[in-house]
């Protein structure tokens, strides 16, 4: 056994790595991670195995480990690592240690300040370690980032891509909408009127044209629809329509056709402005969606105090008054929290939970990832169908299916209202129908994952657990499930679940042991 680690110069507070090297015989990939000798002057982090994949049923090999230990108190080397095992040659107990590593540390490394229980240092942003080299989980990102990284999750905002085909179909239709407005019995009363209006004798008198155009606008223009203009012409009604007889100037006849072209105008946009009071209102509704997180779980767990962060976060996870994305931020916190205090699968679970409400949520993704390859969590089986079918995540699907449908229909509305081009049309609308029913038949026949489990069917082992053959305490073990392990609920039995791993085995386990999604 060998111990070896890059950190030269130390600070304190400072993590630092140790990779951990054990060749021999026997099974040697099921032994566990050697322990420090001393650990009183240090803050270790649960360990991490590399290449957990290879080969176990070989009995001879090499296993490493990566530790992640922190200093508390200044010391002049990391001590030595140890492991026990039972020699069948001899049949005796033997103890194999590594050497001490020296450490040198920086002069400004001994400030006089306590090193704290405060969380380590920041990792880097998600996405730039690979899963297999991380040594630990991703910390708290800021929660700004939350509203620009769930919104486009949501499969409603694709609908936008309809917009296109709805234009050109609405071109299409227009002249239908027009005479049903026309044929309606507000827009046939108000035209009637405006006609009886445009037809106005020219030897009438200036107070007559502008009491009827007034009252027309009166009647058939409502108050907040009317212009400047409107406003304009009701206002030149007020002061010469109600004067003394005689004592009004006549209005020229090019004044009053341009009166009458503006209340034309007017009367031609109501459709419109209807349409876009809705399109207003529904924007107001969206926007107070969104939700702020402010920093107290943060803080909590930034300093140390994971129980009073989960309390935190956990209340904000169950607000339904929150965005979603909030929500998701408050389970990743809660999930961080519980890692720190040694519980990976009540960890897991929260990060599952905070990607069911925000699929693309990159460091939540990764620290799950993290967890259940540490933890050896039984995953689906990795076949060649499976591949194929999984190579487009399950979340995916939709978006693809309903872009290449808006594709289709702008091709298809294209075609109603042009011929130029048909053949080449044709042949787009055609490949991205193929591409819709794709994604859709993909969808129906996509394998069972954790991410296509309904969320009330997913369980998640928070303790590990021995899986038994019926709902006794007494009855034999078929395997231990490790924490993080998912799971999927058949059915429930007192304080026993009925579940079956992603490689179809039917287990028994204690309520207390999992959790549902």
């Amino acid at each position: 056994m060998s111990a070896s680690t890059d950190a030269r110069d130390l600070s304190a507070n400072e993590p630092i790595t140790v990779k951990i090297k054990v060749e021999g015989s026997g099974n040697i990939h099921s032994i566990n991670c050697p322990s420090l000798t001393d650990a009183s002057n240090w803050k270790l982090y649960p360990p991490n195995k590399l290449d957990p994949s290879q080969n176990t049923r070989t009995t001879q090999g090499t296993v490493e480990f990566q530790q992640m230990l922190r200093p508390i108190a200044q010391t002049d080397a990391i001590p030595s690592f140890e492991l026990t095992f039972f020699d069948p040659s001899t049949q005796q107990y033997k103890t194999v240690t590594t050497a001490p590593i020296p450490l040198e540390w920086k002069a400004s490394a001994i400030t006089g300040s306590s090193a704290g229980t405060g969380a380590p240092a920041t990792p880097p942003p998600a996405g730039t370690i690979p899963v297999a080299e991380m040594t630990d989980i991703y910390g708290m990102a800021p929660a700004v980032i939350m509203n620009t990284l769930t919104s486009p999750a949501h499969w409603g905002w694709y609908f936008l891509a309809y917009i296109p085909a709805v234009i050109l179909l609405g071109m299409a239709l227009i002249r239908y909408i027009r005479k049903v407005q026309k044929e309606s019995f507000t827009a046939r009363e108000r035209m009637r009127s405006f006609k009886k209006l445009a037809s106005t004798p020219r030897q009438a008198s200036s107070t007559e044209f502008l009491r009827a155009a007034g009252n027309f606008i009166e009647s058939y223009i409502p108050p907040s629809k009317q212009n400047e203009e409107m406003k304009t012409i009701l206002q030149l009604r007020d002061d010469r329509a109600f004067q003394p007889s005689g004592t009004a100037d006549e209005l020229p006849h090019a004044e009053r056709q341009n009166i009458l072209q503006s209340i034309k105008k007017t009367i031609a946009k109501l459709p419109l402005l209807l349409l876009g009071a809705i399109l207003a209102a529904s924007l107001s509704a969206m926007s107070g969606y969104a939700a702020e997180t402010d920093e107290t779980g943060i803080r909590a767990y930034e300093q140390g105090e994971y129980t009073k962060a989960i309390d935190y976060f956990n209340k904000q996870s169950e607000n339904p008054n929150l965005s979603k994305s909030a929500r998701a931020y408050a389970c990743f916190g809660t999930g961080n929290s519980y890692y720190r205090l040694n519980k990976p699968g009540l960890a897991a679970l929260n990060y599952r939970r905070a990607l069911e409400l925000s699929p693309y949520f990159t460091e939540a993704k990764s620290n799950l990832q993290f967890i259940e390859r540490k933890e050896g969590a039984i995953l689906p089986p990795d076949t060649t169908e499976n591949q194929w079918l999984t190579y487009i995540s399950h979340d995916a699907l939709v978006p693809i299916a309903i872009l290449s449908g808006a594709v289709m229909l702008t091709f298809l509305a294209l075609l109603t209202v042009s011929r130029r081009h048909g053949v080449l049309l044709t042949i787009l609308a055609t490949l991205s129908g193929l591409v819709t029913v794709a994604a859709v038949m993909n969808y129906i026949m996509y394998p069972e994952t954790p991410e296509s489990i309904p969320p009330d069917r997913l369980l998640v082992v928070t303790k590990k657990t021995p899986a038994r053959h019926a709902a006794d305490m007494g009855s034999p073990a078929l395997m231990t499930l490790p924490e993080s392990t998912p799971l999927i609920l058949r059915a429930e039995r007192g304080s026993w679940y009925y579940a079956s791993t992603f490689q179809n085995t039917p287990v028994w386990i204690p309520k207390t042991d999992a959790q549902p999604l």
